[in-house]
């Protein structure tokens, strides 16, 4: 076992890549961080009975006016920054893997009804994602959220869904209809294979790849887009604040020379977003095989 994983062609790419090698690493330490935040975090930000006004404001550690255990200083209300960024990392992953699985999941499925019965289903859910993707993402999220009124995580995650699915379906059913021209599935229907047989054996395997290759780059764009929403006001709720609203509120106290505000949360959101877009794009390159014959080519 340990042999064959020595010699897996996938392995050895990666690690012969370092962009890719750094990526990961940086989205499991965050990840993990995020998820022991409990353990990890000096103190619960969000634990009112053990915040105290006399911590407000501090400097990170290493400054004059620093203490421990607050390493990256504390904001105004005597939180942790450190430890709010730990637990802002568990609001703005959940909703990223959230979107992901649910926007995935729905997307995936009508572009496979689309592109393998086609006809009216086709026709309407096509035009549908049409009108939708012609809008930005962004401000569709941004209306839905505006009509519901309401704040959370859930209704967050249900917003970006119903704007973010567009962009599977369009590239499933693109698969879909270049696989369902192979002879194989062909065979299959003359043997007199059900549809569901050939859905789940034929097509889903063989689209599988590109659907994980557009869930790393599409978890990205919407823990970015969650940021966004969460600055502006209208994304997740005080009591369980992300890093875009973190960085909204480091913003107030900019100009007041409370710097590690802003910095260090806008860092962790960069480097989470970078090192998924790093992973992510290896991934791309591994899986499609137009770009590996390419490369071999050169």
């Amino acid at each position: 076992m340990i042999k064959k994983i020595r010699e897996s062609r996938i392995l050895n790419h990666f690690i012969r890549d370092p962009s890719a090698v750094i990526g990961l690493t940086i989205c499991l330490v965050l990840m993990i961080g995020a998820i022991f935040a409990p353990l990890i975090a000096p103190q619960n930000p969000y634990y009112l009975q053990s915040l105290s006004y006399e911590n407000c404001l501090r400097p990170p550690v290493w400054m004059e006016g620093g203490t421990a255990p607050f390493l990256f200083g504390t904001d105004d209300q005597g939180r942790g920054v450190f430890s709010t960024i730990l637990y802002g990392l568990r609001v703005s992953l959940g909703v990223g893997f959230g979107v992901v699985l649910i926007a995935g999941t729905v997307g995936s499925l009508i572009g496979i009804m689309a592109g393998y019965y086609r006809g009216l289903l086709d026709v309407l859910s096509m035009r549908v994602a049409d009108t939708l993707f012609a809008f930005s993402t962004t401000l569709l999220a941004f209306l839905i959220l505006g009509i519901t009124g309401s704040k959370g995580i859930l209704v967050v995650i249900i917003a970006i869904s119903l704007a973010d699915w567009v962009r599977y379906a369009r590239t499933t059913r693109g698969n879909v209809l270049s696989v369902v021209e192979e002879d194989y599935i062909s065979a299959a229907r003359a043997i007199g294979a059900v549809d569901l047989r050939i859905i789940f054996k034929h097509i889903i395997p063989n689209i599988l790849s590109s659907i994980f290759v557009i869930s790393a780059i599409d978890l990205a764009i919407v823990i970015m887009l969650e940021a966004t929403l969460s600055f502006l006001g209208i994304g997740v709720p005080l009591t369980e604040p992300s890093l875009g609203m973190l960085i909204a509120k480091g913003r107030e106290y900019l100009y007041a020379g409370k710097w590690w505000l802003i910095l260090f949360p806008g860092g962790v959101l960069a480097a989470l977003v970078i090192s998924i877009n790093l992973f992510a794009d290896w991934l791309r390159e591994e899986i499609n095989p137009k770009i590996q014959r390419h490369q071999s080519v050169e």
